[in-house]
């Protein structure tokens, strides 16, 4: 098995510290948390993750602005994203993943939530990864 990485971007430390344990105890070997997303984006520029999780509701730069610089990189777009909020706005939904996000979460959510949600985006990364290896083999 592969090791998981995960970047996680919210301003709130005390859910940060609290998604840290959540994600090694579903497997992800090394956890960066950042409370902003100019050091997220500096951490991604050196060292691919296997997955971003980000708040939506942050400054100077918020989550959906985030995701629309990775989706926007060469060497960012294909990580899947996951965004979250507490917003229960159907348009924050809509939006989020018209942009690119791979889920969306709404917070608070339990740690069954949040395990359910990243073994769907993986496995579907991973599932349209090894369809795209097998259509290479094929061709």
């Amino acid at each position: 098995m592969s090791t998981l990485s995960a970047v996680v971007v919210d301003d709130d430390r005390n859910y940060l510290d609290s998604m840290k344990a959540m994600l090694k105890r579903i497997g992800f070997t090394s956890i960066y948390a950042y409370d902003n997303v100019e050091d997220a984006w500096t951490h991604i520029q050196q060292d691919t993750p296997s997955l971003i999780i980000s708040d939506w509701n942050m400054d100077p730069i918020n989550g959906y602005e985030f995701l629309l610089m990775m989706k926007f990189e060469e060497h960012s777009h294909n990580i899947p994203f996951i965004m979250n909020t507490a917003n229960m706005s159907e348009e924050y939904w809509v939006k989020a993943i018209g942009a690119g996000a791979d889920d969306f979460l709404v917070k608070p959510f339990s740690f069954a939530d949040l395990k359910e949600t990243i073994e769907i985006t993986l496995g579907k990364i991973l599932t349209e990864d090894s369809r795209k290896s097998h259509l290479r083999l094929v061709s």
